[in-house]
């Protein structure tokens, strides 16, 4: 399975996250540093819905680390397109 998994392609993934007022300047410039790209709603609460992309492993458990940091919410999607 290690085998498996290192071989593996990386896909891109959606990553949906809620973060409260006051931790989205945080966020947001944290994945600025990393180069992450990511879009920022705010909705009609005191809350922020960011919808963040990865592409790689490696982006991915640096996006987990932030959004831990940041008490975040997320759900992760699989994107698959076929043009």
């Amino acid at each position: 399975i290690w085998l498996l998994e290192k071989l593996r392609k990386d896909k891109l993934w959606e990553i949906t996250a809620t973060i409260k007022e006051n931790f989205i300047e945080i966020a947001k410039n944290s994945l600025s540093n990393e180069k992450i790209p990511f879009t920022c709603i705010q909705d009609s609460t005191q809350h922020y819905v960011l919808h963040i992309y990865s592409s790689s492993q490696r982006q991915s458990e640096i996006i987990k680390i932030i959004l831990t940091n940041c008490q975040a919410k997320y759900i992760v999607h699989q994107e698959e397109v076929r043009l």
